[in-house]
């Protein structure tokens, strides 16, 4: 069994980060499983797919992946194999252990669950698609095992489709925060606080949601992050017996993604980030800017289908640069 933190050293964790966190928690409840109708068709465009040519066969990793770990003390970690056991139909299920502060590995660990939906064309597989539906704070597991509505039947066809639960989520050692109550009077506070009483009202509840998640998870909320996130998939990986990633990232899924990439450049081969998130607006920014961009949304449904709409659309390097604005045709 994994030795899951409970308490101990919640006074580390700054009131920023638990400001942060409650914002992050309350998004994931009202926007958790927003991106998956946008992605409801992805590939459903080319029939049942038995007409599709096949991607190239993913190459798998050595026995072992212990060489991928890069430092003796992970090893451990990147030397282990799933053992999937049956959960549903075409399904499979597993645990991923993990350390829980990958800068001290020989501490704590978790372990993360993993859910794999097999491809339908058992003779036709070529590999294994990561997905993770974003949020932060939505279920990889219930996004794969809905994998038929969300990828098509072309994906399907050639990939097992994987979801892990981020630490934290789902059945992950999910955050303990407040009770039902506790939760239901949270969420009925004004969300847009208007006067100096309805934004102090907020400002203490929000703290007081951020404290309750310190004193349900302690050890554990400091080391909620998309870094660690993204190296619990590099685990997941090699535990795959794969030598590169294939992945699929909607919504706050695709800065997972990215952040991926940037840790581990040469680690992935085939990536699609849907509904890219940008990394470098800070948090006020990135909780307003949907909001700035539905009037391009309303503008195109007012026009005519046969003209072609010009819609901002931003693509982002990496590497840490300022994303670019170039002009994309919509549809």
């Amino acid at each position: 069994m994994a030795s899951a933190p409970r308490g101990g050293s919640a006074g580390r964790v700054s009131s920023r980060h638990v400001r942060v966190v409650a914002v992050v928690l309350v998004l994931a409840l009202a926007l958790g499983f927003a991106g998956w109708a946008a992605l409801g068709h992805l590939g459903a465009g080319s029939g049942d797919g038995s007409s599709a040519a096949p991607p190239p066969p993913s190459s798998t990793a050595s026995p072992t992946g212990q060489q991928d770990a890069g430092s003796p003390r992970l090893a451990r970690f990147y030397g282990q194999r799933l053992r999937w056991r049956a959960c549903g139909t075409d399904q499979d299920c597993a645990t991923l252990r993990v350390p829980l502060d990958y800068a001290r590995p020989e501490g704590p660990t978790l372990d993360l669950s993993v859910l794999r939906l097999r491809a339908s064309g058992r003779d036709q597989r070529v590999g294994q698609l990561v997905m993770d539906p974003g949020g932060p704070g939505a279920s990889a597991r219930e996004f794969a095992a809905a994998g038929s509505l969300v990828v098509g039947p072309v994906v399907r066809r050639y990939f097992d489709l994987v979801g892990m639960d981020p630490r934290g989520v789902g059945r992950s050692h999910p955050l303990h925060c407040l009770d039902t109550a506790g939760t239901d009077a949270f969420l009925a506070m004004d969300p847009t606080p208007d006067t100096p009483a309805e934004v102090a009202t907020s400002e203490r509840l929000t703290r007081s949601f951020g404290q309750a998640c310190l004193r349900g998870s302690g050890d554990l909320l400091a080391h909620v992050s998309t870094v660690e996130a993204a190296k619990d998939m590099d685990v997941l990986r090699s535990a795959l017996g794969e030598s590169q990633l294939d992945y699929l990232g909607v919504s706050y899924g695709t800065l997972l993604g990215a952040t991926y990439a940037e840790l581990f450049p040469g680690r992935v081969r085939r990536m699609v980030l849907d509904g890219a998130e940008d990394p470098a607006l800070p948090n006020k920014q990135f909780l307003l800017d949907p909001g700035s961009r539905l009037p391009d949304c309303f503008d195109v449904v007012r026009r005519p289908l046969r003209q072609p709409a010009r819609l901002p659309h931003r693509t982002h390097d990496v590497r840490g640069h300022r994303p670019a604005r170039r002009p994309a045709a919509a549809g």
